[in-house]
């Protein structure tokens, strides 16, 4: 006897077809799930300072490493106690004894070294990431917010499809609208 219940019975179930559609649903979530984690990866900042012209060439000069341009030039930012990213002292930078204080500062010593912002753009350590939105455009000091404002439209973005999607669908069809979505996405 035909009835309702037989036919349910004999659709739901875990058969192969079953297991393809959630497979296929599934595929579309894996592949969402690393477009909202990349901006971990795409947008990371690495530790950056100022780029000390003509010091940083290490052609011009080969004997002065890293360690003695931070030193020298960077100052250290009260609060982090690390190496300032976005200041430099401001220095003579026709020396070509990066040793001699006198020549390259003048008559400033400790507290009294005056501070500019950086001119000559930044240094990034490309230990971790060899190249970020970050490093490539210089969203650091005064432009850190534009990192922060393109994932937060990112999930507006989401946010605006998800809403626009739902009345979509209850317009035009769930089935339509799933089909137009995975492939957009």
């Amino acid at each position: 006897m035909f009835s309702l219940d037989n036919v349910i019975e004999n659709i739901v179930g875990n058969g192969r077809y079953q297991i393809f559609i959630c497979l296929c649903f599934s595929a579309l979530g894996i592949s969402s799930s690393y477009m909202n984690t990349a901006s971990v990866f795409i947008a990371a900042m690495p530790d950056s300072r100022c780029r000390i012209e003509p010091y940083d060439n290490i052609t011009a000069y080969p004997n002065i490493n890293e360690t003695e341009i931070t030193k020298l030039f960077i100052p250290v930012n009260d609060i982090t106690k690390k190496p300032d990213r976005c200041q430099r002292y401001a220095f003579n930078a026709s020396c070509k004894d990066i040793r001699d204080s006198t020549c390259l500062f003048g008559t400033n010593t400790g507290n009294e070294m005056q501070t500019v912002q950086c001119d000559a753009g930044y240094k990034y350590d490309r230990s971790s990431f060899e190249e970020t939105i970050v490093t490539e455009w210089d969203l650091v000091c005064d432009k850190v917010g534009i990192s922060f404002l393109a994932t937060s439209l990112n999930y507006a973005g989401l946010l605006v499809g998800s809403l626009m999607g739902g009345l979509v669908a209850d317009r035009f069809g769930r089935i339509a609208v799933l089909r137009v979505s995975s492939i957009l996405s």
